[in-house]
């Protein structure tokens, strides 16, 4: 009775975490955020800036620091090793499978220069690495003479940063044993947050952007996004949570903006203080207004997934046709293909899989 009685637990507190909250429709602006920032550049403009910040670094970081929060909740709730596993593998990397493939074998061809023969002769299969997450950008003949040329998706360095943050969400709960010391567990968290964010501010200091390259990923801008979903994790303790205060959190966002002129190192340091105070008080606000967002259809991921490609589509079409849309007209052509992509990806391989998932872990 008890075998069957847990995993119905475990189900509710997790539909708990996941909805009782405006965290999916704060993700779908981030990745709003990402797709405007990153249109800046497919099409060879400069990128917005608010605060100080591009708005693709701004939606990237609102998506860790969520992913950062939902994720640790979700241990939390269940710390088994294989639950976690299976949660976390079903819902990134399937998906992920399936755009890739597509990339290669009907993407590439068709708008390849090379045309499809002579594409499927010049190393296609090298794209396929990024299924092990070893990220290569490149394809035969594919976007070669645009403004960010050679490139079908620009941020999918993105993957493998995901994957090293989920594969610390275990590691570090495990280590600060937090269901058996909480108060302990609680301020230890908070001393390692506080120092992966110094030395953040260190790296950009002293190293700024210069990359350093390991297994196809640049480790700076992993490091970056990896704080910030630690930051995240960190507001899965209630002692974090109690201070939140949306009146509070706006107050602060001006004084960020204000302070926007001065040295990267102490905007950043403002910006670890403030941005996840702030959008963690909008995201846990007592009766969510937006709670209901996202429930039926979840369009997030896929519009990461495939957006980039139809931006660089929309220039390709451009350069071929002779026409020009406008900086509205791409984002509403781009985004509307994305949309479709994303809608489709959602019904044919999202959401079969969070049944199979269910069905999985009740046999578990």
């Amino acid at each position: 009775m008890n075998k069957q009685i847990l995993p119905l637990k475990r189900e509710i507190r997790q539909s708990k975490i996941e909805r009782d909250n405006n965290i999916a429709i704060l993700r779908f602006a981030g990745i709003l955020l990402i797709f405007t920032g990153l249109m800046r550049t497919t099409i060879g403009e400069a990128g917005f800036v608010f605060a100080g910040f591009h708005l693709h670094e701004i939606g990237l970081m609102i998506l860790f620091l969520t992913s950062g929060y939902l994720v640790a909740q979700s241990w939390r709730a269940d710390a088994h090793i294989i639950h976690y596993i299976i949660r976390r593998f079903l819902r990134l990397y399937p998906p992920y499978f399936v755009m890739i493939l597509l990339m290669v074998f009907v993407a590439g061809p068709l708008v390849s220069d090379l045309g499809w023969r002579e594409y499927f002769k010049s190393g296609y299969s090298a794209y396929l690495h990024n299924l092990r997450f070893y990220i290569v950008y490149s394809q035969p003949g594919v976007f070669t003479e645009q403004p960010v040329a050679n490139v079908t998706h620009g941020a999918l360095w993105v993957m493998p940063a995901l994957v090293i943050s989920y594969s610390l969400t275990p590691l570090l709960f495990t280590l600060l044993s937090i269901k058996k010391r909480k108060e302990e567990a609680f301020k230890d968290m908070a001393a390692f947050t506080a120092l992966l964010c110094v030395l953040d501010i260190l790296i950009r200091i002293f190293i700024g952007e210069t990359p350093v390259i390991f297994y196809g990923m640049n480790l700076i801008t992993v490091f970056h996004l990896i704080v910030i979903y630690v930051i995240g994790m960190l507001f899965s303790f209630e002692e974090t949570r109690r201070y939140l205060n949306l009146q509070a959190s706006l107050v602060a966002l001006c004084v960020l903006v204000i302070f926007q002129p001065m040295r990267d190192e102490f905007r950043y340091i403002l910006l670890y203080i403030i941005f996840p105070y702030a959008v963690m008080s909008f995201a846990l606000i007592k009766r969510p207004l937006f709670s209901g967002f996202g429930r039926q259809v979840e369009l997030s991921y896929g519009i990461f997934l495939y957006g980039y490609f139809f931006q660089q589509l929309a220039v390709l079409l451009r350069n071929r046709l002779g026409f020009s849309l406008g900086q509205y007209g791409f984002l509403l052509f781009s985004l509307f293909m994305s949309c479709v992509a994303a809608f489709l990806s959602f019904y044919f391989i999202e959401k079969p899989l969070f049944k199979l998932r269910e069905i999985i872990l009740k046999k578990i």
